[in-house]
């Protein structure tokens, strides 16, 4: 459920189209259990009628005084995010396509009544898809979204309200806590009491936990077996060892790195942009803007089996073969030999890598790694095999008993991702 957090709710409108008549919004309170009560906006059928059993699980809010503004984020990006939309949810690089996302925002709003399954309309992702009446799934296919109705847990979790608020909202006492103070600083009455600190701080907290479930619902069905990563490179050896006891085309690929890396045998961050755009350069049928060094850092990062902060012999080595092999990839699925490849030929070439993605993972890399139209450059393409090819590889050599699932705590889940 998206709730408004910037304002009262009396500061805001709310169109019902559903049924084509203004609707009026109330709070509803559910008990929460242990003395705490929590509040989700329902919809009036008509202004004075009784409550309905409708949850708002996205309504369309306008503040008083016209749109939000269009701002470039000067935070995490420099693309516009949506002040309306779930953070991160929809974030374009030009703003004309934010102010169209905004137009669908105030003119439309979304009701789902219990169980009836609706197309959203609001924009707030790309493509189709519906959203789930009882939970916060998000799902792709009709057939899908039936399904999932049917299950016997959304059928339990249907019956009572109160038990469905209880079981999404109640999981922790730390979440409990979040929600309850979005949803009293939302109240006119409350709003007085709170300073915009604690609605600040609250909304964060409810937002990253149902960012992070998000995330867990998305990788939720992939099979790792289906993944095929590279074989890791060898651990690092003695230069004399390696020197007479590698082959000949070892040995001529050494002299070649002796030349790029300098006189420390290893590549850093900057040599290796340097390495890569010359390549690039040469090849005409590669569009890109060039490798950065933060995609540079980032190959660094998860390629540095040794921690050193740069690539020795065998790491770099083995990050130029994968690069070549995704080269001959990339450029044998551009199909309209444009540069770039296209949403469409995209997961095939995916596939190719060895990387089969499920339809909510692809989408998410498409917002990360791809244009506004859904194109991505050959950097682009491929700093994102690197980091799957990488996380791949971790999640194998963590998961001992090939059971498809791993056990990480705190420290070793910051470590494997935060250097990367």
């Amino acid at each position: 459920m998206q709730l408004p957090v910037q304002a009262p709710l009396s500061q805001y409108n709310c169109q019902h189209t559903s049924t084509d008549r203004t609707g009026s919004e109330d709070f509803y309170l559910f008990g929460g259990g242990r003395g705490r009560d929590f509040t989700c906006l329902l919809i009036r059928e008509r202004p004075g009628s009784e409550l309905v059993s409708r949850v708002a699980m996205h309504h369309s809010v306008t503040p008083h005084g016209g749109k939000p503004a269009v701002e470039r984020c000067t935070t995490c990006c420099r693309k516009f995010h949506c002040p309306l939309c779930p953070t991160g949810m929809f974030k374009p690089t030009h703003p004309s396509r934010l102010q169209r996302h905004l137009e669908v925002h105030i003119k439309n709003a979304i009701a789902f009544e219990d169980k009836k399954i609706c197309r959203c309309n609001l924009n707030c992702r790309n493509g189709g898809h519906y959203h789930c009446p009882i939970c916060d799934k998000t799902i792709i296919k009709r057939t899908d979204m039936e399904a999932h109705l049917k299950s016997p847990l959304i059928k339990q979790t249907s019956t009572s309200a109160a038990a469905h608020s209880k079981q999404i909202y109640s999981e922790t006492k730390e979440e409990e806590t979040a929600v309850l103070s979005v949803a009293l600083a939302l109240s006119p009455a409350a709003s007085s009491q709170s300073s915009a600190a604690e609605v600040t701080t609250a909304a964060n907290m409810f937002m990253a936990k149902a960012f992070i479930k998000g995330l867990i619902n998305v990788v939720s069905d992939i099979d790792p077996s289906q993944f095929r990563p590279s074989d890791p490179p060898p651990p690092r050896r003695p230069l004399n060892f390696a020197e007479t006891h590698e082959s000949d085309e070892e040995q001529k690929f050494r002299r070649v790195f002796k030349q790029l890396a300098g006189d420390d045998m290893e590549v850093s961050p900057k040599e290796l942009m340097d390495i890569l755009n010359k390549i690039v350069s040469k090849h005409g049928g590669l569009k890109t803007d060039g490798f950065s060094i933060e995609s540079c850092r980032s190959m660094v990062a998860v390629m540095d089996s040794d921690s050193t902060g740069k690539l020795g012999f065998h790491e770099f080595k083995y990050l130029w073969n994968n690069i070549k092999r995704w080269q001959g990839i990339y450029m044998s699925h551009d199909a309209d030999g444009s540069g770039v490849i296209c949403d469409q030929e995209l997961p095939k070439a995916f596939k190719a890598a060895g990387f089969p993605l499920n339809d909510q993972l692809f989408k998410l890399i498409i917002r990360r790694y791809s244009d506004e139209h859904g194109n991505m450059d050959f950097d682009n393409f491929v700093g994102c095999l690197v980091r799957l090819d990488a996380m791949c590889r971790a999640f194998k050599t963590l998961d001992k008993d090939n059971s498809g699932t791993i056990d990480l705590d705190i420290k070793e889940w910051l470590q494997l991702t935060m250097y990367s």
